[in-house]
């Protein structure tokens, strides 16, 4: 394996693991300082992991020198709605707010969706094998499963007190 392919192969794992990273992440972040506790952490957190994956994916391509886009049916909808919310922050009566977000409540914003969006532009071109789809598959699952498990228990506790 030549020096070039083995690193293209290794920003590709990191662009998927920090993908991973952040399914895993995102769900178990509080922060106690906050008036909402479980809103903006977990935004900076999904955003900041998402350009990380992005930077990789990046570099894999520009040292592949080729670029690899996979066409799917929700691209031009996910353009439209994106082109819409950006239109609809430039007009809206607090800009800001429509644009950046709050920081004491949770508020859709552009900025956010744009995240969400990159979010999907990276699952579609990162998953490219079976095992990776079905890697994150299980991941979302088994938060999904951790996280209902913790707020059962953490229900079920409180009213037994």
């Amino acid at each position: 394996m030549s020096n070039q392919n083995r690193t293209i192969k290794i920003l590709d794992i990191f662009a998927y693991s920090f993908l991973v990273v952040n399914v895993i992440l995102v769900p178990f972040l509080i922060d106690k300082n906050l008036q909402n506790l479980y809103i903006i952490p977990k935004q900076y957190v999904f955003s900041g992991l998402i350009l990380i994956s992005a930077l990789f994916w990046i570099a894999k391509t520009i040292v592949s020198r080729s670029i690899e886009y996979k066409n799917t049916l929700l691209d031009i909808p996910v353009a439209i709605i994106l082109l819409s919310c950006l239109a609809s922050s430039i007009f809206s009566a607090g800009r800001y707010d429509s644009f950046f977000g709050r920081g004491d409540f949770f508020a859709m914003n552009f900025v956010f969706i744009l995240f969400l969006s990159v979010f999907y532009f990276l699952v579609v071109n990162l998953l490219d094998t079976r095992a990776r789809w079905r890697g994150l598959v299980d991941t979302f699952l088994a938060v999904g499963g951790v996280s209902a498990s913790l707020f059962m228990i953490k229900s079920v506790l409180i009213l037994m007190l």
